[in-house]
């Protein structure tokens, strides 16, 4: 394996998900983001795995 890619001049901040255009999943996915958002479990998740 090569060196972690972490440079946020190439990447951005943040996470990400690929989704293929088109697919008919993503609204759910998306209704489903906005809910962990809103109830905050989104926030801790990211702190727990991501700080």
């Amino acid at each position: 394996m090569g060196p972690q890619l972490t440079d946020a001049r190439h990447f951005g901040q943040g996470q990400a998900v690929a989704v293929q255009k088109g697919d008919a999943r993503l609204g759910k996915f998306n209704d489903a983001l906005v809910a962990l958002r809103a109830d905050g479990t989104l926030e801790a998740l990211a702190k727990k795995h991501f700080a």
